[in-house]
């Protein structure tokens, strides 16, 4: 995968976690809040390794 396919990846898990952190403030349900929080923290984490290369 190159750079631009890496980034567009981690856009939408971090998008997808907003999405289910929002279900989630709807629902009032604690697996959806740690699946969100799961993909925000993917999604930071592909960002800052992108960031170090």
């Amino acid at each position: 995968m190159n750079r631009k396919e890496i980034n567009f990846v981690s856009l939408f898990l971090l998008l997808l976690g907003i999405g289910v952190l929002l279900i989630s403030l709807l629902e009032h349900r604690i697996i959806f809040v740690c699946s969100g929080i799961m993909l925000l923290s993917l999604s930071i984490a592909i960002r800052s390794y992108l960031l170090k290369k």
